[in-house]
């Protein structure tokens, strides 16, 4: 019970840390520096008011028990971090990432050429926006800016999106402001949440090529309608939009859990077998076929013919959260830490062979989901360690292909990495 009672304090108190990591993803991002950038070229603004509305009617849930594997247990292979600081670009396999100050100077540097882009933004009548998100090939930034009126509150939102170099793609300006960037469903479109804390799970599809957008707000069987304060999700869609993940509500005494519901058939394919309050984002493969999703701490992949395959047990020892799948498709890296203990380390399931790997990048406290690089050779986590009696945050890149790691300086946060242009 004690437990249980733990558990869903720290749930809580991880929520509640998302919240403040996404509303203020860009200032926590980025440190200031100077710029030397590309011309970027300008764009027509196109805005868009009408709206098309897709409704599923619901029908009786059936039962479905999904298969499991066994948990293979936890290999333990500990690296060295080298305690001297080394530059990104001097360690990372390449890449574009973001960095600089938000919202004066933010840029893209490329770690190979050490070139830095700047990132274009709104200077006037601006405030932060509503998310970030990087194309599933990793070649395109999406970003929102809330645009101000005469009497500076909030009036439309802007969206953006640049390629590698900080060029502009794409720019639309919406006539509203409740538009959350969730994520991108494919290279094309992007799902953004309605009401993100409040509402019935409605989500607008946004093709950035055609400018066509349609609002699917579908009757979804238990959706959890409650306001959800802190919580960095409610509903997910598959790229091709025929199956989606969200947090279901089984009873007020069980709680919140996810389900993953078959759009076009009208069935489940999943729902968490265990009761409680359970508010971690799934993670979709970059395939688009299969979805991980953390639950009562097993780890899960669904696929989508609903075999449902449980790779990851430490129900018994262990908490695990922020899921982040490599852009080959080959690991799921996550982070794990004792319910004794408040370190956490960070873990890596290698889908190739089925393993469990602890790199012991032990942390006080780890609440950022690791950054893949493009190639899929590194991640960086953010780890906070005791130093002198003071708790200091620090960054690591951990090379998984040379089972090496680096400290690396604080003069960015966990931002997208992205591939270079040539």
């Amino acid at each position: 019970m004690q437990d249980a009672r733990k558990k869903e304090d720290v749930m809580h108190n991880n929520s509640m840390k998302r919240m403040i990591f996404l509303t203020s993803l860009m200032f926590s991002l980025l440190v200031g520096c100077g710029i030397v950038a590309t011309p970027i070229p300008s764009s027509e603004t196109r805005t868009i008011a009408s709206t098309s509305i897709l409704t599923n009617t619901p029908i009786s849930l059936p039962s479905l028990t999904p298969t499991v594997t066994p948990n293979s247990g936890i290999k333990l292979q500990c690296i060295e971090i080298n305690d001297h600081e080394v530059q990104l670009q001097d360690a990372a396999t390449g890449g574009t990432i973001l960095m600089g100050a938000y919202p004066d100077n933010p840029f893209l540097l490329d770690l190979k050429t050490g070139i830095r882009y700047k990132l274009p933004f709104t200077r006037k009548e601006f405030e932060q926006g509503n998310g970030m998100s990087l194309s599933p090939d990793r070649r395109s930034l999406a970003y929102v800016e809330m645009l101000k009126d005469q009497a500076g509150e909030p009036a439309k939102e802007m969206l953006r999106v640049v390629d590698a170099r900080g060029n502009i793609l794409a720019q639309t300006t919406f006539n509203r402001t409740d538009l959350y960037l969730e994520r991108w469903l494919n290279n094309q479109s992007l799902q953004f949440n309605l009401n993100r804390w409040q509402g019935d799970g409605s989500v607008m599809v946004f093709n950035l090529f055609t400018g066509e957008q349609r609002t699917i707000s579908d009757e979804l069987p238990q959706l959890n309608r409650n306001d959800l304060p802190g919580v960095t999700w409610r509903v997910e869609y598959s790229s091709n939009l025929e199956w989606v993940v969200y947090q279901a509500m089984k009873t007020e005494q069980d709680g919140v859990g996810p389900i993953v519901w078959d759009v076009i058939n009208k069935k489940i394919l999943w729902q968490s077998p265990f009761s409680g309050f359970e508010y971690e984002q799934p993670v979709w493969s970059p395939a688009g076929d299969e979805v991980a999703i953390s639950v009562s701490d097993r780890l899960y992949i669904i696929s989508r013919s609903a075999q449902a395959r449980l790779i990851f047990d430490d129900s018994q020892s262990r908490f695990l959260d922020h899921l982040a799948w490599s852009p080959d498709g080959r690991y799921i890296a996550f982070r794990s830490f004792p319910k004794s203990s408040p370190k956490g380390s960070v873990m890596v399931y290698d889908l190739q062979t089925k393993q469990v790997v602890d790199y012991c990048i032990i942390s006080d406290n780890i609440d950022d989901t690791p950054v893949w690089s493009p190639d899929s050779h590194q991640l960086i986590v953010a780890v906070r360690k005791e130093v002198d009696g003071s708790l200091v945050d620090l960054l690591i890149l951990v090379d998984i292909e040379k089972n090496t790691a680096y400290q690396i300086p604080i003069t960015m946060g966990l931002s997208p990495w992205m591939k270079s242009l040539p």
